[in-house]
């Protein structure tokens, strides 16, 4: 089995007072997606892994996504948060597609053809190793 490398999820307040994560992107880890706290731990509570990826969209857009066993396809990780349904789509706010808050995320009408928070299965065991660091205090 290949070893892959420790990625580390930092637990921090933002700048607002505001619990938030950043979850490492792809295998070394550059690019972070950023989200608040309890977002995300309702996500992991839903059985969705946090081994996130940056994906180039066919208009070469980048997202974040993760692999969704079920269907054995990527989802974006904006839908997730956002709860997006059929004929959805989610927008950023700033432009950022690593800006996962949910207070920059929009909801509109558009293409999607699922919602693919309803197809989350709890995630495998893989030999991906997950360390939890927290900056400016424990969890709330």
């Amino acid at each position: 089995m290949r070893k892959h490398k420790e990625r580390i999820i930092r637990h921090l307040t933002d700048t607002d007072g505001k619990r938030i994560v950043e979850v490492p992107l792809g295998q070394n880890g550059k690019r972070v997606a950023v989200l608040y706290e309890q977002e995300f731990e309702e996500l992991i509570g839903l059985g969705l892994s946090p081994r996130w990826r940056i994906l180039k969209d066919r208009n070469n857009a980048m997202r974040v996504t993760v692999w969704l066993g079920s269907i054995k396809q990527q989802i974006s990780v904006a839908r997730l948060i956002c709860g997006a349904d059929v004929h959805q789509n989610v927008s950023y706010l700033d432009g950022n597609p690593f800006n996962l808050r949910s207070t920059n995320l929009l909801l509109g009408m558009g293409r999607g053809t699922r919602n693919d928070r309803t197809l989350i299965k709890p995630a495998k065991n893989s030999s991906m190793v997950f360390k939890h660091e927290y900056i400016n205090g424990a969890p709330q």
